[in-house]
């Protein structure tokens, strides 16, 4: 019998390329999958991997009328040349164009996941703007999915117009491969401190992600150069321009001899392995992936107060929740986190029972294809 079609869009190919690896794969066992994303690096690397099928077709992360209509226009012509039976979108210029080109080309499955909500961080025209595109993305979708209870709870604050929110398995969007992100051995931890430079009786923290200014960067370098005594940060992600980072904070962190900046490192398990505290405390987050790949390596967490990291990181037990956008709790957090070296092996043990409990990548895949069922278009 022929599969169903399935199409999954995301705005650029690192969604799928660094978050959704392996998914695609997974569903064409029951689908005929196909990947719409913008043209980058990546997706020679999707074909391959995936083998799946995959269109390229530019989007603008930013509003961008003139640019926005054409991806509209020419997403609408692709679903009505290829007919699937579900569109599934990710991210939100993703969610907004594919959800009305589906709305417009009468697919009967139209479903939407909300990744880090933007309207909670702004104010004004800003944040009307942006509501208003989230309640025409559930307006033309027929199934909407949030990755973590506070983006669902966030949704509902505004009165978006979805009858049921889902949440597939406990959250996120992908799980975590608990075998790949596997706690690293204390030989291993050494070499790749070496490599690095840093000395093997040093306390070191690291940050994995985008450089920009909105992931709370400016808070901890602010805070980490007050530290004192045998104390590394790792930088590890590329600059990102989009939510650039003041040049006061680009100075510091090109001058301080003890600040690493890697730039973007493709087997991130390196920089885990290096370190004894994982850094996020970014001002917004949906459900971060990098919580739970340090989790799975048994290392604990300083993260901001925020969506997902919230139901993660649990003071005491997995790591240190703080007030976002403070240097002073982030400051005041990593003293406390050196202070309990002698503890940190058993808040690790904690981070790794919570992902094999609730967030393994296998029960994750199990539970997105129950989800699919419920639409009746898996024979």
């Amino acid at each position: 019998m022929q599969k169903k079609k399935l199409i999954i869009v995301t705005t650029v190919p690192q969604t799928i390329f660094y978050i959704l690896n392996g998914q695609p794969k997974f569903l064409s066992r029951y689908y005929d999958v196909a990947i719409v994303t913008s043209s980058g690096p990546e997706t020679s690397w999707i074909r391959d991997k995936e083998g799946i099928e995959v269109h390229t077709l530019d989007m603008s992360r930013k509003i961008s009328l003139a640019s926005d209509l054409v991806s509209l226009y020419k997403l609408t012509k692709l679903f009505l040349k290829l007919r699937p039976d579900i569109v599934h979108s990710y991210t939100p210029k993703a969610g907004l164009l594919s959800m009305l080109a589906a709305f417009f080309a009468r697919i009967k499955v139209r479903v939407h996941t909300f990744t880090g909500l933007i309207f909670p961080s702004r104010s004004g025209f800003s944040r009307a703007l942006l509501i208003a595109m989230d309640k025409l993305t559930c307006f033309c979708a027929t199934a909407v999915v949030s990755e973590s209870e506070g983006v669902r709870d966030d949704l509902r604050s505004v009165t978006v117009p979805c009858n049921n929110i889902h949440i597939i398995g406990s959250g996120n969007i992908a799980g975590v491969d608990e075998i790949f992100f596997t706690p690293a051995s204390q030989n291993f931890k050494n070499v790749k401190r070496m490599q690095l430079g840093i000395p093997l009786d040093a306390f070191v923290f690291c940050y994995v992600g985008r450089l920009n200014s909105e992931k709370g960067v400016s808070e901890l370098v602010q805070a980490f150069q007050e530290l004192t005594g045998n104390v590394y940060l790792i930088l590890a992600g590329a600059l990102d321009e989009s939510f650039p980072i003041n040049a006061e904070d680009m100075s510091l962190i090109n001058l301080h001899q003890n600040i690493l900046a890697v730039g973007q490192v493709n087997d991130v398990r390196s920089i885990y392995s290096a370190s004894d505290i994982n850094m996020l405390v970014s001002y917004r987050e949906g459900f971060p992936n990098v919580l739970l790949e340090a989790c799975s390596m048994e290392l604990p967490s300083i993260a901001t107060d925020v969506n997902g990291a919230r139901e993660i990181i649990h003071n005491g037990e997995t790591g240190w929740l703080i007030p976002v956008k403070n240097k002073d709790a982030v400051f005041n957090a990593m003293v406390s986190s050196m202070n309990e070296k002698e503890n940190l092996d058993i808040l690790g043990e904690n981070c790794r029972k919570l992902v094999i409990d609730r967030y393994r990548r296998s029960d994750y895949l199990e539970s997105l294809k129950c989800f699919y069922k419920s639409f009746d278009v898996i024979d």
